[in-house]
């Protein structure tokens, strides 16, 4: 719809060509960080959000922040609506999210 442009690699090279022409980078984020398992790689503390005790894993292989919809509803934080888009994860998949 109108400006919105969507993106889908299936390679390393098709990504990079995509943020030479956007001059973005691709979002990106581990397996690991979406299925909330803990690796060597991923740190995982407990924090707390609005009073609620919340497990947060920080990825170094990510490039963007998520939280889930679910517990997001749960605090009361206000969702603001935003476009769909592909996420590319570790092992050069992508997911959709929103």
């Amino acid at each position: 719809s109108g400006d919105e442009e969507e993106y889908e690699a299936t390679s390393t090279e098709e990504v990079e060509k995509l943020e030479e022409e956007s001059g973005d980078p691709q979002p990106t984020i581990s397996c690991h960080a979406l299925s909330g398992i803990s690796t060597p790689q991923t740190l995982q503390v407990v924090g707390y959000l609005k009073k609620q005790k919340v497990t947060v894993l920080i990825d170094s292989g990510s490039t963007h922040n998520f939280i889930n919809h679910k517990l997001a509803t749960r605090l009361n934080c206000f969702i603001y609506p935003a476009p769909e888009f592909q996420v590319m994860i570790a092992d050069g998949g992508t997911v959709q999210c929103s």
